[in-house]
């Protein structure tokens, strides 16, 4: 019989429902535990996502002493990636982090660091790697158009005043990199660099209601 891996969520936000509703759907993974700050929280998130069985910690170091966790999703601020990524790479678990994967190269450095002494898996979410448009995109390429030399790539994100009330709220702008490259434009960027393999020569933009 395949094995079934036991996945934890870290953060109980917006982009944590989207992550359990993926391993669920996936045969060979199962959401075994949420860890959040408030485990009122955790229970709510765990019931509104469909997995009411699920176990909630408060800390990750509570977390990742559960045997029945082979994977931990990391879906926090950025600013906690490195330090949970770092935790779970000595605890021996394989991981998913939310990008950014941290907001500086040191960190980042220390976080592949422990990951490769621990001999773990890794993947950032960069979820266009696997969108059927742009693999149809990349195959096009490659069988018609041959290799590229210029290309531009756009990001657009559907931002509102609420959206803006909240992400203040939330602390984004001290926590999470107050920078549109970092939060939001990587996409693009990922998607240039890692399909078509071409230089970035950025533009910022903004686009006010």
């Amino acid at each position: 019989m395949d094995k079934i891996y036991g996945v934890m969520i870290v953060g109980t936000g917006w982009v944590s429902g989207e992550h359990i509703r993926a391993f669920s759907m996936n045969p060979y993974s199962k959401v075994v535990a949420l860890v959040s700050r408030s485990e009122e929280k955790g229970r709510t998130k765990a019931l509104e996502c469909g997995v009411p069985d699920a176990r909630v910690y408060t800390t990750i170091d509570e977390g990742l002493k559960d045997p029945d966790v082979d994977i931990v999703c990391i879906c926090t601020p950025n600013h906690l990636h490195a330090e949970q990524t770092i935790k779970a790479a000595k605890a021996g678990k394989h991981i998913l982090i939310e990008k950014p994967i941290a907001l500086n190269w040191d960190d980042a450095k220390a976080m592949k660091a422990a990951v490769d002494e621990a001999g773990v898996k890794t993947l950032v979410g960069y979820v266009l790697h696997w969108n059927p448009l742009f693999l149809t995109a990349k195959k096009l390429q490659q069988q018609y158009l041959g290799n590229l030399y210029y290309a531009e790539t756009d990001y657009f994100h559907r931002v509102t005043e609420s959206y803006q009330r909240m992400s203040e709220r939330l602390g984004v702008r001290r926590y999470s990199g107050d920078d549109p490259e970092v939060r939001q434009r990587c996409h693009g960027q990922d998607r240039q660099q890692l399909r078509h393999h071409l230089p970035l020569h950025l533009q910022p933009a903004s686009v006010r209601r």
